[in-house]
C-alpha cells in the first residue's frame, strides 16, 4: 500500500512538473510576442504619420490614441498576467505619460489631451480585465460571458475614437451642402470648422434687423488682440464662378468700425490678400469684390483654404453680430 501511495506521489507530480513545462513553453512565445507588439505600437505612436494635414487627419490622428493605448494595455495584461487589472492600469498610465514626455525630444508636440485620450483607450480594457478575471474565478464565469464582456469593451473603445473625427465628417458634410453659405448663425454642425481669438457665443438679433429679426445670430466680443478675428477653416475652395462675398453684420453701439475680410490659398502659409470696409452703426451687408480677394495664378484663380474676418486692436471690448456669411454672383 505504502508502495502504491509513493508511486501515485511521483505520477501526479510527475504530472504536475508536464503541466507547469506545458505552460511555460506556451507562456514564453506569448510574452514575446507581446513585447514585440508593444515595441511596435509605442514606435508608431511616437514616429509615424497619417500623412493628412486637414482637420480630419488631425483629429483621427488624436482619436488613433484611444485603441492604441487600448491595444498596449491588453499587451501589457499578456506580459504581466499575474498582475492585477489596476496594477495593469497602473503600467498603462504610466507608459501613456513617459511617451508624452518623450515628444519633447523628438520633434513632435506633447499634449495634455493626448495624454487624456491615452487614459481612455486605457480605461475601458481595465474594466475588462477587472470583469472577466472576476467571472473567470466565479462558477458560472461562462466563456460567453467573457467574450460579452470584451465586445463590450471593443464597443466602448470604438465610439470613444470616433466622435471626434465623426463630428469634423458631418462639419464637412454641412459645408458641402450649404455651400455657397460659409457661414450661417444656428448651424451647430459647422463649429468644428469655425475657429476664433475672441469670445464668440449664439445670441438672438436685434427686432430692426431685416431679414434677421429675433433670429439667430453669432455675437462676437473682440478680445485685446493685434487682429482679434474669427476664422472659417477648410472652406469650399473653389470659388469661381462667384462675384463678391457678403457678410451680414450689425453694429450695436453708435461708433463706426471696420472689418476685414482675408484668405488663406491652399498650400501657402499666412493671408494671401486682404481687403478692409467700414462698418456703420446698425445693420448691413459688407460686400468684398474677390477681384480683390483672389488673384488669379496662371490664368486661374487660386483655390481657398480659408476665411478670415477680423478687426484691429482699438476695437478690443467691442462687440459685432454676425449674421450669414456667403458667396454672391452678383
Amino acid at each position: 500500500m505504502s508502495g502504491f501511495n509513493r508511486q501515485s506521489r511521483v505520477t501526479m507530480a510527475d504530472t504536475t512538473a508536464s503541466e507547469g513545462s506545458v505552460s511555460r513553453s506556451v507562456t514564453g512565445p506569448r510574452v514575446a510576442l507581446a513585447v514585440g507588439g508593444l515595441v511596435v505600437l509605442v514606435a508608431g505612436q511616437q514616429f509615424g504619420s497619417l500623412g493628412r494635414a486637414d482637420l480630419f487627419g488631425q483629429t483621427l490622428s488624436n482619436a488613433l490614441h484611444i485603441p492604441l493605448f487600448a491595444a498596449i494595455t491588453l499587451l501589457l495584461a499578456t506580459i504581466f498576467p499575474r498582475r492585477g487589472a489596476m496594477t495593469i492600469g497602473a503600467l498603462g498610465c504610466l507608459l501613456a505619460a513617459l511617451t508624452e514626455l518623450a515628444q519633447l525630444f523628438n520633434s513632435r508636440h506633447a499634449s495634455v489631451t493626448d495624454f487624456g485620450l491615452d487614459l481612455l483607450g486605457v480605461g475601458p480594457v481595465v474594466l475588462g480585465l477587472a470583469l472577466t478575471r472576476r467571472l473567470h474565478a466565479s462558477a458560472d464565469g461562462s466563456r460567453s460571458a467573457r467574450v460579452l464582456v470584451w465586445g463590450a469593451v471593443a464597443l466602448v473603445v470604438a465610439v470613444l475614437a470616433s466622435v471626434t473625427p465623426g463630428r469634423v465628417l458631418l462639419a464637412y458634410a454641412h459645408r458641402d451642402e450649404a455651400f455657397p453659405v460659409l457661414l450661417e448663425a444656428g448651424a451647430s454642425a459647422l463649429a468644428p470648422l469655425v475657429s476664433s481669438n475672441s469670445l464668440t457665443r449664439p445670441a438672438t438679433a436685434p427686432a430692426g434687423w431685416p431679414g434677421y429679426a429675433h433670429g439667430p445670430v453669432l455675437e462676437v466680443l473682440w478680445a485685446a488682440e493685434r487682429y482679434p478675428g474669427i476664422t472659417l477653416d477648410e472652406v469650399v475652395p473653389d470659388w469661381s464662378g462667384y462675384s463678391a462675398l457678403a457678410v451680414d453684420v450689425f453694429l450695436p453701439d453708435d461708433v463706426p468700425a471696420s472689418l476685414t475680410a482675408a484668405v488663406r490659398y491652399e498650400g501657402e502659409h499666412g493671408t494671401a490678400a486682404h481687403l478692409r470696409l467700414p462698418v456703420r452703426p446698425g445693420p448691413q451687408r459688407l460686400i468684398y469684390p474677390l477681384t480683390a480677394l483672389l488673384e488669379p495664378r496662371g490664368g486661374r484663380l487660386p483655390r481657398v483654404r480659408s476665411l478670415v474676418l477680423h478687426t484691429h486692436r482699438d476695437a478690443a471690448g467691442r462687440r459685432l453680430l454676425i449674421g450669414r456669411v456667403t458667396l454672391t454672383a452678383e
